[in-house]
């Protein structure tokens, strides 16, 4: 600041010009276009996107302003400062506000500062960002069954949108377009449509007009409709045997003020509750749950004799089902060997149906389950990751589970240094004469192996894969050293260590693996959308150059994290869903992928984060 010292002297005339500029008066001329001289407390507002805002204090000539004369609380930061006509314009960087409700930046001038005195602030005030969805081609909204009117949400240019009207629009089904509106080159319409009654979900899909010259091209958006059935006479539903309520709509007229004596219910079942919403009458009926010594159970609901309100003699009839119970059992293993003193838990539908504890053989079992989806056995044991195994009991028979393995957090699948090939551990393909899987001496580390594979033209294949299952499950990581000779964009094909759960893979190089790391065309690349074969570049790599390479994996979530060289690079989803990762293949890719020479220095898959 010694610079300043000169300024310091002229506090005074610095002193005025801020009441000066307090009062938003100014002898120096017109202001900066579209600058605000800004006086304690005074707002500014950004749109919800936003990720930077300018505000203006007035001083002194000869103003030399830094960063460090201002201040900003929240997650704001003061990015610049600049000063012309005698006007110090701060900017202000922020991150975009996301599902947070509005926010805040309050820019002050520090206590320390020298040039500009006085308390004066501003607020930049962010919007709440806008929760409605920009819809793209096939783009779905879900609107509740008694719904009569929707919005669909375009984005077009910024200009000329004003004169968009209802028949720029189009909509099949029987909904009907009843208004459009415009604001900030986003374009609302308005779809307004009779109730869903007794037929499926309908689907109401608004596009845009061929001869629309606003609004080009042929994004549309389904609104659908749930599907709610109305209920006749003699109308009849169907519940879960372990239901113990349901539900059922009648419609009535207008101002309707029901009340529970207002409708009857047979066999055991109680009327509960009745609301009116919509001119739509819900009544709730709770009864007993069923059990295996009944047959199906019925609760006729019927309209009170008395009713004034509604006339006749409409009933529905709510069946349950036949409840059967059966007797579940299974065993838990760690690495083959039975699993003593773990927790096993049936639930379902997020209730326990019953817990208990395995034998010295790992044996358990539950008796007297429900017959049913859903069910979820949960095995935990302390130092072991939690497995989750979904099942279905049938009424056919007892249900015996498949051995449920659970993993030690301090497991390790894979540490090979390959001074050796272990064709126990791994499987080799290696077709063709231009085809070589080999170790070789590290020419860069004396005493260091390296796993060599090569493909001098572009057939045939190369590459090894684990033999047995790993079951990989929890988190886990998958790390390696790798490098290629070639990075050039053409005529070199692909090198990949693909993952996979064992009923997807077929061979070397099969198609949709989950995790994987690609290096192809001077890239190191990954796939992060689930479902998806789209490549994603992470980073350039050099010719002949190591590279660590870590992936951190998730089955709970089926998302993984990708580090190069311990950095992180991304995350995203597995290209394929899986429940475990049981081969590891490493390979140059396919007949017509892949050629060149590739060296791996080690592969570590363990359990937990890198260690």
């Amino acid at each position: 600041m010694k610079h300043f010292k000169s300024l310091y002297r002229s506090l005074p005339l610095i002193f005025v010009a801020f009441l000066l500029a307090c009062s938003n008066n100014t002898e120096d001329g017109p202001l900066p276009v579209n600058k605000v001289i800004l006086t304690a407390g005074s707002p500014v507002s950004v749109g919800a996107d936003a990720t930077s805002a300018e505000v203006s204090f007035t001083g002194a000539a000869g103003l030399t302003l830094a960063v460090s004369d201002f201040t900003v609380p929240a997650t704001g930061a003061i990015a610049g400062v600049t000063v012309s006509n005698d006007t110090a314009t701060v900017t202000v960087t922020f991150a975009k506000n996301t599902e947070d409700a509005d926010k805040q930046y309050v820019v002050g001038i520090a206590s320390d500062s020298k040039v500009i005195k006085g308390s004066a602030t501003v607020t930049i005030t962010q919007s709440a960002k806008d929760t409605r969805l920009t819809l793209t081609a096939g783009s779905a909204v879900t609107v509740a069954a008694s719904f009569t009117t929707a919005d669909a949400i375009f984005t077009g240019p910024t200009t000329g949108m004003a004169n968009i009207a209802v028949s720029d629009f189009t909509v099949t089904e029987t909904g009907t377009i009843t208004n459009v509106s415009v604001t900030g080159g986003r374009a609302t319409v308005t779809v307004t449509f009779a109730k869903n009654t007794g037929d499926a979900d309908k689907q109401y899909i608004v596009g845009i007009s061929p001869d629309s010259n606003i609004i080009k091209g042929n994004a549309t958006v389904t609104i659908t409709q749930f599907q709610v059935k109305q209920l006749t006479a003699g109308s009849t539903v169907s519940v879960d045997a372990d239901a113990t309520s349901a539900e059922v709509s009648f419609i009535g007229a207008t101002g309707l003020t029901l009340a529970v004596s207002d409708f009857t219910v047979t066999a055991t079942g109680t009327i509960t509750d009745v609301t009116v919403s919509n001119d739509r009458v819900t009544v709730t009926v709770t009864f007993a749950e069923n059990n295996q010594d009944n047959a199906d159970n019925e609760y006729v609901i019927g309209i009170a004799p008395d009713s004034e309100v509604i006339k006749g003699n409409a009933t529905v009839t709510i069946t349950q089902k036949r409840i059967e119970y059966k007797n579940v059992s299974g065993t838990v293993t760690s690495d083959g060997v039975p699993m003593a003193d773990a927790t096993v838990t049936i639930s379902r539908n997020d209730v326990n149906r019953g817990t208990t504890t395995t034998g010295a053989d790992g044996a358990y079992s539950f008796s007297s389950i429900a017959t049913g989806s859903n069910y979820i056995i949960t095995v935990s044991k302390e130092g072991y990751e939690t497995r989750l195994v979904p099942v279905t009991i049938l009424s056919s028979s007892d249900l015996e589970v498949d051995p449920i393995n659970i993993i030690s957090k301090t497991k390790v699948y894979y540490d090979d240094e390959f001074n050796t090939l272990d064709t126990d551990i791994w499987n080799v393909y290696e077709t063709g004469d231009d085809t070589v899987v080999e170790i070789v001496d590290d020419p860069d580390d004396s005493g260091n192996k390296l796993l060599h594979i090569f493909k001098s033209a572009n057939s045939n294949q190369a590459g090894i894969a684990n033999k047995d299952d790993a079951g990989a499950y929890g988190i886990f990581t998958v790390e390696t050293r790798v490098k290629r000779s070639v990075s050039v964009s053409t005529g070199t094909g692909q090198y990949h260590i693909y993952t996979y759960q064992r009923d997807k893979f077929t061979g070397n190089a099969s198609a949709n693996p989950s995790a994987n790391i690609v290096m192809v065309g001077g890239k190191i690349k990954s796939h992060f959308t689930l479902g998806s074969s789209t490549v994603t570049d992470i980073m350039e790599y050099e010719a002949d150059t190591w590279y660590k390479i870590t992936m951190v994996i998730n089955s709970a979530t089926n998302e993984f994290s990708f580090y190069v060289d311990g950095v992180f690079m991304r995350s995203g989803s597995v290209r394929t869903a899986f429940t475990t990762l049981d081969v590891f293949n490493i390979t140059s890719g396919g007949t017509g992928s892949g050629f060149g020479d590739f060296w791996v220095d080690y592969v570590k898959i363990y359990q937990g984060e890198p260690k």
